[in-house]
């Protein structure tokens, strides 16, 4: 058991960082790596949500650190978004572990298919930057 615990921390951990530093969540990451360590799916979803919480917060940290939060935009999009994770979860709860593990497995395999190439594809009218303090409205990676 304490094993299963450290091998899904390690895996989290390995995820969590990079997803973190490109500003990306990972949660498509984190529940597989939960589920393949022996967890539940419902407790690898839950988990995972955590997890997406914490690493939000450590990177709003730095960007905001950086002059690189949208305010104004994070306070239009959160209600929405907070709103509809706990119905998420909600209509999750309500649903067997089989069900939910074909329908995770048909959202990452048909993301997989339509939408990567739009997180990798360059931020359209900004410029990118890798000093150590970027100025204001540039990526700083």
């Amino acid at each position: 058991m304490m094993t299963r615990i450290i091998i899904a921390s390690l895996a989290v951990f390995a995820i969590a960082v990079p997803c973190t530093m490109a500003g990306r969540g990972g949660g498509n990451f984190y529940v597989p790596a939960l589920v393949a360590t022996g967890q539940p799916i419902h407790q690898a979803a839950t988990t995972g949500q955590l997890t997406l919480l914490l690493t939000a917060c450590a990177g709003m940290l730095v960007f905001h650190k950086h002059g690189l939060v949208d305010w104004k935009l994070a306070l239009v999009l959160s209600p929405a978004t907070d709103a509809m994770a706990f119905v998420g979860g909600y209509l999750a709860h309500l649903m067997p572990g089989a069900s939910l593990k074909f329908i995770l497995a048909g959202l990452l395999g048909n993301r997989s298919q339509t939408g990567d190439w739009l997180i990798f594809s360059p931020f359209q009218g900004r410029k990118m930057c890798l000093s150590p303090s970027p100025p204001r409205g540039t990526v700083p990676f």
